[in-house]
């Protein structure tokens, strides 16, 4: 099994470590909480047999909404590879999916893409990728319920930007600007 820093990690050492459970569970809440109306009840529930531990229901109901192109669906199933839930842990398949999810907008997804990119899960790792998809989240969150998402968006952008040069952030500002769908 490949190795990887925590999913949440501190930029300085004055700030405590999180355990990357807490990550994973806030960042699937948030991607149910962003969910669309589109194969709601579907979705409702593979939330439904999540919430039971019952994570082979939970797959085989995301599973075809994500292969059919539902963007949430695959966000979720995304999700699931990262963490090695209902199907084996595999960081290439999670990126896939996430990747895919975010091309259609589900901005649910952005901020669990600047951990891929930043910590090179199933991708090569690249601060200003990471970085865009963290300026994304924080700029998407607009709702009560995305305020976890731009809080912690911002925190890794601060912490992100003591480890690029400026020509590096001025890119990652222009991705994010240029950005689209």
């Amino acid at each position: 099994m490949e190795s990887r820093p925590p999913l949440l990690f501190s930029f300085r050492l004055s700030l405590a470590r999180r355990p990357r459970t807490i990550a994973v569970i806030a960042a699937f809440l948030c991607l149910l909480a962003l969910s669309s109306p589109v194969a709601a009840g579907q979705l409702e529930d593979a939330k439904d047999a999540e919430s039971r531990g019952d994570w082979a229901t939970a797959i085989k109901l995301l599973r075809p909404l994500a292969e059919e192109g539902n963007a949430v669906a695959q966000g979720h199933l995304g999700m699931f590879y990262d963490i090695g839930r209902g199907v084996p842990m595999n960081y290439a398949e999670a990126a896939k999916w996430l990747q895919k999810s975010a091309a259609q907008g589900f901005y649910g997804t952005f901020l669990n893409l600047g951990h891929v990119y930043l910590h090179g899960n199933g991708v090569p790792i690249d601060f200003v990728q990471a970085y865009m998809w963290y300026r994304l989240a924080s700029n998407s969150a607009s709702t009560p319920k995305s305020l976890f998402v731009r809080q912690k968006a911002d925190s890794y952008l601060a912490g992100l930007t003591s480890r690029m040069t400026q020509e590096q952030v001025a890119e990652a500002e222009r991705r994010a600007r240029d950005w689209k769908p």
